[in-house]
């Protein structure tokens, strides 16, 4: 799943743990990318190794307790919010009466406007801007070796709580 697909079992998490504690937020986000790079010996184009997760936090008692997984599935979303819920029950916390929330929290998401989708340009492409890069350095005095490196980067990123949710697509 995304992290926006996540949303729903973020929030259902949220809601298990404020029945447990003060307060409690999740987060969720998931990177990737590639990466060019040029040297004297060569040229390669890589992905970037994916990372994804998410993080489940409860106001325990005026401490900040989290669990989390890598695992972005809705079943995963479930265990560690139970796992969270128990530990913050076996540390004290106690729901207090608090200010209501919204009736509906606040949904939004920013997307970070892009001329074009660096994940749709070939790999031979970034090379050559890679190996473009290099060119202009090299004969550049006191340089004994220049290594290029042209990358792009993605994430998404999901912040829940009581009374948000928020979504964002970073490109770079």
């Amino acid at each position: 799943m995304t992290p926006r697909e996540l949303i729903p079992a973020l929030a259902d998490a949220v809601a298990l743990l404020d029945q447990a504690c003060d307060r409690s937020a999740a987060y969720a986000r998931r990177d990737g990318g590639s990466t060019a790079r040029v040297d004297r010996l060569g040229a390669t184009c890589e992905p970037i190794q994916p990372r994804a997760g998410f993080t489940l936090c409860a106001w325990v008692g005026g401490r900040l307790v989290e669990r989390s997984c890598d695992d972005l599935t809705a079943s995963a979303v479930a265990h560690c919010a139970g796992e969270l819920a128990e530990r913050a029950r076996s540390l004290g916390a106690v729901a207090t009466v608090r200010s209501s929330a919204p009736s509906e929290p606040t949904v939004r998401h920013f997307a970070h406007p892009q001329r074009s989708d660096a994940r749709l340009v070939p790999a031979a492409d970034k090379i050559a801007a890679a190996r473009a890069l290099r060119a202009e350095l090299d004969g550049a005095e006191h340089l004994r070796e220049a290594i290029a490196i042209v990358g792009d980067s993605h994430a998404e990123i999901v912040h829940v709580d009581r009374a948000h949710r928020f979504s964002q697509e970073l490109h770079r």
